[in-house]
């Protein structure tokens, strides 16, 4: 495809006519007549023509374009079929599911596309900024993994407040547990595994403790907690105090744990994301199960010589979140980050805004095992990645000043501007805002603003 020749200006204006028909059945007619009968280039370069022509006008329906009025579909009547692919995707989460493929807005949602040339190879999909074909399905060690998306137009009410022009984003990490004491770990041996339990300790008020963070700290777009500190139960509680408070953030990844439903006794290990109304957006359930190694385990009190497993039962499904005006979103659950072929697939292809990864860790550092991960991930996209941890296990493996947070990404396609990384810490000298460390995306690591381009250029 680098080298097909492409039909001279006037098909591609001959296109933009047929696509402007208010019927879509009429304008996929004369479109399919328009490209069988053409005849004065190669068919490949004239099907090419064709795809980038109906990718400029997409672009009038893309998240990208929904708060600028210069990029709006002024001209097209209230009936054109573009209008209405736009209504079916916020009820069905893509514009269009054919053959087992989604037709989906191109990510990220905020900020621009990536650029052509961000392979270093010729990349047929990176020719194209509004328009992405998907598969719904991927794979962890050979287990299939279904892909559901939810589309949410910006509001307050089922999604995320908009802000009208992109802003940077400052995100508050909450550790939630800071202590050993705040964690109980359960160990037990069943059919030839011996598998290890993490949750808040019965002693430990985790909605007290939210309540109190959150009313505590500055303003902020979006706050994370980690693994396995909040369970389904709490965050009910938790929910229940965001509906009755006044509120200064926007987007809540309430951390994970335990499901009350259970699977042979064991429960999921869940995420639960709010907004500042206290609505759940949706709930994620970890699908990789974590393996700790003897000498890891150590360093958890778990014992020596001795390999756990993680006391629940595995997801088979990962949500993503499209959230019009706040980004596409995906929360990869600690192990989950490393999970093949599934990470890399999601981010590759559907091209997030932002993706979270609440963990269960002795703290956030370099050189561990998910900054690792990220090392490469963030390669593949424009996203911002978000890495929360508590600190009850670093207490408990007696580590001081770690950080609870680590922000990366993404990276300039540049050699001169190496990736954005920052990791935060619970500043505890700080009364006002104990708790919580706050990053501010823009003071942090420089201008991060969208970039508009006009799509007809």
């Amino acid at each position: 495809m680098a080298n097909v020749k492409l039909p001279p200006t006037q098909f591609n204006d001959d296109v933009v006519r047929v696509l402007e028909i208010e019927s879509g059945e009429a304008a996929y007619s004369s479109l399919k007549v328009l490209v069988d009968n053409y005849e004065g280039s190669p068919r490949r370069g004239v099907i090419l023509a064709c795809l980038k022509e109906m990718d400029k006008f997409f672009y009038q329906i893309h998240p990208r374009a929904l708060h600028h009025p210069g990029m709006a579909y002024s001209h097209l009547s209230k009936r054109h079929w573009l209008r209405r692919l736009q209504a079916v995707r916020l009820t069905s989460g893509c514009y269009a599911s054919i053959n087992g493929r989604l037709l989906i807005p191109k990510g990220p949602l905020t900020r621009i596309a990536r650029p052509a040339s961000a392979s270093s190879a010729y990349c047929f999909k990176d020719n194209f900024s509004a328009l992405s074909v998907v598969t719904p399905q991927s794979s962890v060690d050979e287990v299939p993994i279904s892909i559901n998306i939810i589309a949410k137009a910006a509001g307050a009410i089922d999604g995320v407040i908009g802000e009208g022009i992109y802003k940077d984003r400052v995100v508050a990490f909450m550790p939630v547990a800071e202590e050993a004491l705040n964690i109980d770990v359960v160990k037990r041996d069943g059919e030839g595994v011996s598998f290890v339990d993490f949750k808040a300790a019965k002693s430990f008020d985790v909605p007290k403790k939210v309540k109190e963070v959150l009313q505590g700290m500055s303003a902020a777009d979006i706050v994370v907690a980690p693994e396995l500190v909040i369970s389904e139960v709490d965050s009910r509680s938790i929910a229940s105090d965001i509906r009755g408070g006044k509120n200064s953030f926007r987007f809540f990844l309430a951390g994970t744990g335990h499901t009350e439903e259970q699977c042979d006794d064991q429960s999921w290990n869940e995420a639960r994301v709010y907004n500042e109304l206290g609505k759940v957006l949706w709930t994620q359930r970890k699908i990789w199960l974590a393996d700790i190694p003897p000498h890891r385990a150590v360093d958890m009190g778990l014992g020596k010589d001795k390999r756990f497993m993680e006391d629940n039962v595995s997801g088979h499904e990962l949500t993503i979140g499209d959230f019009d005006g706040f980004g596409r979103c995906i929360i990869l659950i600690c192990q989950d980050i490393n999970s093949a072929p599934l990470a890399e697939y999601v981010i590759r292809h559907y091209q997030p805004d932002w993706v979270f990864v609440p963990i269960l860790d002795v703290g956030v550092s370099v050189g561990r095992w998910f900054h690792q991960q990220l090392l490469h991930l963030v390669t593949l996209s424009p996203a911002r990645f978000l890495v929360v941890s508590s600190l009850s296990l670093a207490d408990r493996a007696k580590k001081n000043d770690v950080a609870c947070g680590m922000a990366m990404g993404p990276q300039d396609h540049d050699e001169d501007n190496p990736r954005a990384v920052c990791f935060a810490k619970i500043d505890k000298s700080d009364e006002v805002g104990k708790g919580c460390a706050i990053v501010d995306w823009a003071n942090a690591w420089g201008e991060t603003r969208i970039c508009l381009k006009d799509p007809k250029k």
